[in-house]
């Protein structure tokens, strides 16, 4: 890993790479931008991972398509967060507490490419105060979202979970303190579950 100690690291040697532990590359302040696409072999991430990089502008995860678990505190209070690309993360299975939580720059997400996500932890994606959109259209495997789903996200004025058809459980506080709880596309999806 060759890391440049005001803005960058390049991490696209690292082939061979199956597993990270706990706070790879977390609380690198003046991180702006990581070359991941050496991961392309990396499975399971431990807890922390790029957490605080509280410089990093976007961040491109379509390499790590052999990633299957990712622990608590993905990517989490990136707070110069504007883009995300997740198409590489097909294959995951689950994710732990704190996914992508304190994004607050970042404004759209695409989780449509997560085919194989069953389960998400608590507070995924939570207080990411400027998420207007995301899409959740692939994840049709889902089906358990954990305490505090999306909770927060202040500017989400609506959301189409339509597309969550195998959902078996939904935790507390369900999109709290987001507008799009009282959306009637997402009224309507709730009351179809609860039947």
């Amino acid at each position: 890993m060759i890391v440049h100690p005001s803005t960058r690291v390049e991490l696209s040697h690292l082939k061979a790479l199956k597993t990270v532990g706990n706070k790879f590359l977390a609380d690198c302040s003046n991180l702006k931008s990581a070359n991941l696409s050496g991961l392309e072999n990396l499975e399971v991430v431990g807890n922390w991972f790029m957490a605080e990089c509280t410089s990093l502008e976007s961040i491109d995860l379509s390499h790590l398509k052999a990633l299957k678990t990712v622990g608590s505190g993905f990517i989490v209070a990136c707070t110069n967060l504007r883009s995300a690309d997740l198409r590489g993360l097909e294959n995951l299975e689950s994710v732990e507490n704190i996914f992508m939580a304190r994004c607050t720059s970042l404004e759209s997400i695409d989780l449509s490419h997560l085919k194989a996500l069953t389960t998400v932890g608590h507070r995924f994606l939570f207080a990411c105060s400027n998420i207007k959109s995301a899409n959740f259209s692939g994840l049709e495997n889902l089906d358990t979202l954990g305490d505090y789903f999306m909770a927060e996200c202040t500017s989400l004025e609506s959301i189409d979970l339509s597309h969550l058809k195998a959902l078996k459980t939904v935790g507390n506080e369900f999109l709290s303190f987001s507008p799009a709880r009282d959306s009637s596309s997402v009224k309507g999806w709730l009351a179809l579950l609860l039947t």
